[in-house]
């Protein structure tokens, strides 16, 4: 989990560092068409909204494996739009049809307490970003 003001070399830095090997992104993040009060807010703090798009062409270089899938849930009405980077999967859509059973019991068994769930990143206000490891235990 990045935070949403990240950009640029810090938000690269907390994709590559930890070798990641897909994003999953609200449309409001990529770029292009925004509510009034979010460009207000966004010029008011001095941020430019194009946070993945900015970064696209370095993450391909870097990690052409690299998986970006794009989500308009929770966005607003204005915010809900296709993904505009081509290689950009539309997750609202790959999800429809899938199950939403558990995992297999295998795959389960697998998962240990202490293995890395997920990692949160803090806002990098005193150097780049560093990221708090979340395991499955918590």
């Amino acid at each position: 989990m990045v935070n949403c003001n990240l950009q640029r070399a810090p938000l690269l830095h907390t994709i590559t560092i930890v070798k990641c090997k897909a994003i999953i992104y609200g449309t409001e993040l990529e770029q292009g068409e925004l509510t009034l009060l979010y460009i207000k807010i966004a010029i008011l703090k001095g941020l430019i909204i194009t946070a993945v798009a900015d970064i696209h062409g370095e993450i391909v270089a870097a990690m052409p494996d690299f998986q970006f899938y794009h989500s308009s849930k929770g966005s607003s009405t204005t915010l809900q739009r296709l993904g505009q980077l081509s290689d950009s999967a539309n997750l609202d859509t790959a999800l429809i049809g899938h199950s939403s059973k558990p995992e297999p019991k295998e795959v389960a068994d697998s998962i240990k307490a202490l293995d890395t769930l997920a990692y949160i990143y803090t806002s990098g206000t005193t150097g780049m970003p560093k990221a708090v490891d979340i395991k499955h235990l918590r």
